[in-house]
């Protein structure tokens, strides 16, 4: 049997892959794994965390009034307290939380319905995002 000397850079010799390269090589084989479905309720669910995030952080909550729809058609047809906002983010957690239960109550009769439940989710919360958007665009 030949000894194979570790490779010598700088200060530490390196025997073999790095704690880093195999990290990144056990990972990735459990991304392989990862179906498209759970990328995307975990895509929604940040995506979801960013709209309560914002609407915390960002709408004037000390304002009595303020703009909460606007049509086109009619202009502002609904106003309400800055506080109110949170039900963009509510309606979005909603929409996770039942799209997530009903895709498991299907998935044993009917897998696509299921998929179809779940990769929808991140388009709800970027809808809800964009809303988000305008709205506190009209209120300031």
């Amino acid at each position: 049997m030949i000894a194979v000397e570790p490779q010598k850079t700088g200060r530490f010799s390196l025997p073999g892959p790095t704690i880093a390269a195999r990290f990144i090589s056990r990972l990735s084989k459990i991304f392989k794994k990862l179906s498209l479905s759970v990328y995307s309720v975990t895509l929604a669910i940040i995506l979801n965390g960013l709209l309560w995030l914002l609407s915390i952080k960002l709408f004037p909550r000390e304002n009595p009034i303020a703009i909460l729809h606007y049509n086109t058609d009619i202009g502002i047809d609904f106003i309400g307290g800055g506080g109110d906002i949170t039900i963009l983010p509510a309606i979005g957690s909603l929409l996770v939380l039942s799209n997530i239960v009903l895709g498991l109550a299907v998935r044993p009769t009917d897998k696509q319905l299921a998929r179809i439940l779940w990769w929808i989710l991140p388009i709800y919360q970027i809808v809800l995002l964009i809303a988000f958007y305008f709205i506190w665009r009209i209120n300031n």
